[in-house]
């Protein structure tokens, strides 16, 4: 995984690539370039961080195509697509299909150092995100079945004694499942914790659990 926010710049013109990579450079700002997509998505690191700021018109793949199939998939980056020929039809196709940006060229570098950064604060908010749900996930795995089963009646409100009773144990012996599941949950309220999971997307369904393939805590929400 590529840990440092770069900017991945694709576009087959030189000349561009020299002035964006000198724009960015100025600005502190890391880049990558690619003279086509098919170079970029061969050259890319796992898991790159950072915007991927790419012609619209390339030989080969277009930058269309890249936004419509691959991004998803394989570039979890927000998109600026830059370009000479867009008109505003075609701006807005290119927003649907999930543009964070378009700009047009010859490219005012400091409005794309602008729009750069705020692309980079945007990945920046979504990393982060989704390696808080992903440390919560790795948690739960840590659960075993009971204290999964303990959770699930717990996040629902219900009192040691009445989980005790759906799960026919004792109200002490759900207290003692309660801390376990509090230590390896690193938390310090059962409301907290279900904040936290609902919070970062993930949705607790009946006694199962997300980390577990036979018994998935949480599961994407919908």
């Amino acid at each position: 995984m590529a840990d440092v926010q770069t900017v991945y710049v694709v576009d087959p013109d030189t000349d561009h690539i020299t002035e964006v990579a000198a724009a960015l450079r100025a600005a502190g700002l890391r880049s990558q370039a690619y003279p086509s997509a098919e170079a970029l998505l061969t050259g890319l690191p796992n898991e790159p961080r950072g915007v991927l700021l790419i012609e619209l018109r390339l030989p080969g793949m277009s930058g269309l195509q890249v936004l419509r199939d691959h991004t998803p998939e394989r570039l979890a980056l927000p998109v600026i697509i830059v370009t000479a020929h867009a008109d505003v039809p075609q701006t807005v196709q290119l927003m649907r299909a999930g543009a964070l940006d378009v700009i047009e060229k010859p490219v005012d570098h400091e409005g794309l150092v602008a729009g750069v950064r705020r692309a980079l604060e945007q990945e920046a908010a979504a990393w982060a995100q989704g390696s808080n749900t992903a440390e919560l996930r790795r948690r739960a795995a840590t659960l075993t079945p009971r204290e999964r089963e303990v959770l699930a009646h717990l996040a629902e409100g219900k009192s040691n004694r009445e989980t005790g009773g759906a799960l026919g144990i004792s109200p002490r012996t759900v207290e003692v499942h309660r801390g376990r599941i509090m230590s390896k949950m690193r938390s310090d309220s059962m409301t907290g914790l279900v904040r936290a999971l609902v919070g970062n997307g993930l949705m607790l369904d009946g006694a199962r659990t997300a980390g577990h393939d036979d018994a998935p805590l949480a599961t994407a929400a919908p």
